[in-house]
């Protein structure tokens, strides 16, 4: 049987827009779309196109992920106000209490398990991290007692810490998320979930905690990618230098 020649097109960009919203909308993504939101959608869009059999060009964002996130003294006291205190979304807030504490990432929260969690060795093994491959094993992360507590008052009735309503993994928590920054005043910049690691991270180096460790703390693959969270508070540098001033003074 003869293979059916591919046809390649190039869709003109006011119809790949007209099809992106279709399907963003469809989706329900709230609008403005972040420039990943738009790649992931056309990177479906080119899948889509092709599994049908035409060849498509589509033109994709660049995305930078180079953006941290932090916030005020403010910002964060009334954020620890609303996760503390909420109540139409507890699970949610919980979840995001437990990033700003252990630096997690949402898909590592959404998938922890009570096997991966050890309260005698106060530790949560980070299990199926982000990439494939075997530069990306698991990992073991303290848990403080800020941690901690949040872990044991959750249902216990599921493998799953933060269950869905059936029992299984709950899927991605952005939304509920998002309302729940929003009532704390925070910018809308700033992005649910992975805006709390940078955050976490950030804090970590302004309170004096060396490169290394946050790196680990993090599981970043490389003390580069940490870097990001020095250069976001210039005036832990300050401090560094005030530091030596005082040690030269006696």
């Amino acid at each position: 049987e003869a293979k059916t020649a591919r046809k390649k097109i190039k869709l003109p960009e006011d119809k790949v827009k007209q099809i992106g919203r279709r399907i963003i909308k469809h989706k329900e993504i709230e609008v403005p779309f972040a420039p990943q939101t738009v790649k992931h959608n056309l990177n479906f869009l080119t899948w889509l196109f092709n599994f049908v059999g035409h060849n498509v060009t589509i033109k994709k964002p660049q995305v930078s992920n180079k953006v941290t996130e932090d916030l005020t003294p403010n910002e964060l006291r009334r954020l620890i106000k609303v996760l503390e205190t909420d109540k139409h979304n507890r699970q949610v807030a919980d979840m995001m209490l437990l990033i700003m504490n252990t630096g997690m990432r949402q898909g590592e929260t959404v998938k922890l398990q009570w096997q991966h969690i050890n309260y005698h060795r106060k530790t949560i093994t980070l299990k199926d991290r982000k990439g494939s491959g075997p530069s990306d094993m698991d990992i073991t992360i303290p848990m403080n007692a800020k941690a901690e507590a949040i872990l044991k008052r959750q249902d216990k009735s599921s493998m799953f810490v933060f269950s869905g309503e059936d029992g299984g993994m709950r899927s991605k928590i952005s939304r509920p998320a998002r309302k729940l920054l929003d009532r704390a005043g925070i910018d809308k910049a700033f992005r649910p979930n992975h805006g709390l690691r940078h955050w976490y991270g950030t804090e970590l180096i302004a309170q004096g905690v060396d490169l290394l460790t946050v790196s680990k703390m993090l599981g970043h693959k490389d003390t580069k990618t940490t870097q990001r969270y020095v250069d976001a508070r210039p005036e832990a540098l300050q401090g560094a230098a005030d530091i030596m001033a005082t040690v030269m003074e006696g």
